[in-house]
């Protein structure tokens, strides 16, 4: 798990576009965990969670689409 989190670091960091996939990959890839978890026990914290993560999905892939716009 660190070794995950220290390599979307380093690709954030660096600008890197792998870096953005592999983040990407883990906030959708993280999106049923967290639903299950909201209808296992509601709270607010979960549901912010979760709202977090929606749109951090929704920021990264709109620099990665944008980014693809460019190279076209």
């Amino acid at each position: 798990m660190r070794k995950r989190a220290c390599q979307q670091a380093y690709g954030a960091l660096r600008n890197a576009i792998w870096g953005k996939w592999l983040l990407l990959g883990v906030l959708i890839t993280s999106l049923p965990y967290e639903i299950w978890e909201i209808r296992e026990s509601y709270s607010i914290i979960k549901v912010s969670v979760l709202i977090l993560t929606i749109f951090g999905c929704l920021i990264i892939g709109s620099q990665l689409f944008k980014q693809q716009q460019r190279k076209v």
